[in-house]
Formats: C-alpha cells, structure tokens, sequence
C-alpha cells in the first residue's frame, strides 16, 4: 500500500479514517483503566508507607522509653521505681530520653513540645520491679541493649552535633558484662562503640 496523497502520512491510502479514530479511542480507554488501576495502586502504598513510617516512630519511642532505665536498673540492680524515686539516677533517665528524643528529632520524628515529659510521667508509672535485661545479666543470656540504648547510640552517630554519651556508656557496660559472663566474644563489639 501506499502513501495517502497529502495528509496524515501514517494513514494508508484507502483506509478507513474512522477505523483508525476508534482504534485510537480504544486505547485512551484501555489506557485510562490502567492509569486508574496504577493510581489506586501508588494510593494504597502511600498509605502503607505512611503506616509503616508511624509504626517506626511509635517503636522508637518505646525504644526511647526503654533506654532510659532498663540498662541503669539491669546493672545497678535497683528496681525502676527506685531508680525514679533517687534525684541523681532520675536526672540521668532525664538525659537518656533526652539523647533519644535528640536523635528522634535528627531522623524525622516529632513527637510534640511536651514528650520529655510524656516520658517522664510514663516512668514514673513503672513497677517496683527489675527489667527483664537484669535477669538476662544474671542468667548468663544475652540482653537486648544493641536493640535499646544501642540503637540510639547507632542512629545517633549518623548525625554530627547529637550527644548519645550516657547511652553509649550504659550499652558499653552491659556489652561488658555481656563479654565477662561469656556470652558475648571480646572481638564481637558493635563498630558504633569501637570508633566514636
């Protein structure tokens, strides 16, 4: 076949111009249905994203809540409640959760003006109890501090101008006492306490 004379060089002499209109027409629509499948699609990741970033934030700051005594109490071997009721070990639970707000806010996560004392109020609300980490040390088993005060101390390094000192010294006493108990190897040491 051959070039239609003038005109849409892509239309074939002899064709039937409006074949060719509902052929295009087809494919607007079948384009468009995709398009809507493809939107609803990128709308329901959004979603899940955002649901997955809130559930990362909401488990930061249970790890916030955690730094601030299970270390202290788990090495000291005073309960929760206690390590709130003495001045000098309640102003370093202070600190521990401000480190681990700091670090909150370097990542992305706000959680409001008056979190410090949103903390503070749900530790004082603590059992007269040791944590689980100080039977973990007592037992011989490993702690979860890399997942605690560790992890603080991890993210933290990522960000220059952020202090994680106290959480960096109670995860390097456990890691410690990890090592003299013999459930940790003296060379198996998180790089984040190895270079600072």
């Amino acid at each position: 076949m051959g070039r239609a004379a003038g005109g849409n060089p892509n239309r074939r002499a002899g064709g039937d111009p409006s074949a060719h209109h509902n052929r295009l027409a087809a494919l607007a629509k079948e384009s468009a249905g995709i398009t809507r499948e493809l939107a609803t699609h990128h709308g329901q990741l959004a979603t899940e994203a955002i649901a997955m970033q809130e559930t990362k934030k909401r488990v930061f700051f249970k790890t916030i809540l955690n730094s601030a005594l299970n270390a202290m109490c788990a090495l000291s071997g005073i309960t929760m409640s206690q390590a709130m009721s003495y001045r000098h070990t309640r102003n370093l639970a202070k600190m521990l959760i401000r480190e681990g707000l700091s670090v909150a806010a370097a990542v992305g996560y706000n959680y409001g003006e008056n979190a410090k004392a949103i903390c503070m109020r749900y530790l004082d609300e603590g059992g007269d109890h040791l944590p689980s980490m100080w039977n973990d040390l007592q037992e011989g088993r490993p702690t979860e501090i890399e997942y605690i005060n560790g992890k603080i101390v991890k993210i933290g390094h990522m960000f220059k101008n952020v202090d994680v000192d106290a959480n960096l010294f109670f995860t390097s006493l456990v890691i410690t006492q990890e090592i003299k108990s013999g459930v940790r190897q003296p060379d198996d040491i998180p790089d984040y306490l190895q270079h600072f």
